[in-house]
């Protein structure tokens, strides 16, 4: 079943097209990747998804209802919940409290405290730090944080961006075989993500855009048997 569709979105940043034509879709339940260089319009793609960004033209379908016109704390309670490049943490206030910020407004605050339960769990990191604030922590402690945060929704999708950003390698590992847990509990996921090696193994079918353009999608196999792409973001 198809739980999220974009067709033929298009997006300006000021007057700056930043999309052009873009469309995607995932089934419930799948991994995605949306790889691409810098200035691909990755970051924007998930922005509009989410309603931070409003399109220029196109459509967003969200099993199979137009969310279009719909307010951003509206697509969270649909359960679309969103991972921003950078975490965007709240760095003044303590890791609960962030966690709370998660599931305020959602339908999911009368269970916010075993839902915190639920993150600590997951990851167990942040039960050590629960009282420290969010500007504390470590890089990874922080993306560990922030994907908690948009968990506390209870997402059917969970659309992660450059979630390896700045990193350590052991760090990714962990986080990225979270992921995919969280994926076998039934969460479908929508990951930007510049290590394109990286999300290409964690996927299962894969988008390419370059300038806006969504210029190429497909199983992961094809993208990593596809010559220009192992020249390009493989450095094969």
């Amino acid at each position: 079943m198809t739980l999220l569709q974009v067709d033929s979105l298009s997006s300006y940043y000021g007057d700056a097209r930043a999309l052009h034509d873009v469309s995607l879709e995932i089934g419930d339940g799948e991994i995605i990747a949306v790889i691409g260089s810098n200035g691909a319009g990755k970051t924007t793609t998930l922005r509009t998804v989410s309603g931070l960004i409003k399109p220029h033209a196109g459509d967003i379908s969200f099993e199979g209802m137009s969310i279009l016109k719909m307010p951003a704390h509206r697509r969270i309670e649909l359960g679309i919940a969103h991972v921003p490049e950078g975490r965007r943490l709240f760095p003044q206030m303590s890791v609960r409290e962030n966690l709370l910020m998660g599931a305020y407004g959602a339908s999911t605050w009368k269970s916010r405290r075993s839902l915190i339960d639920e993150m600590c769990d997951l990851f167990p990191r942040l039960r050590e730090r629960i009282g420290q604030y969010a500007g504390t922590l470590s890089g990874g402690e922080r993306q560990m944080l922030a994907t908690a945060r948009a968990l506390m929704s209870r997402p059917r999708l969970l659309m992660l961006d450059e979630p390896s950003l700045g990193l350590a390698p052991k760090i990714v590992k962990t986080l990225f075989t979270i992921i995919e847990r969280i994926n076998g509990e039934g969460v479908a996921v929508l990951v930007v993500e510049q290590n394109v090696q990286l999300a290409l193994k964690l996927a299962t079918r894969a988008y390419l855009l370059e300038n806006g353009h969504m210029i190429k999608s497909g199983e992961t196999a094809s993208f990593l048997q596809d010559e220009d792409i192992r020249r390009a973001y493989l450095g094969v």
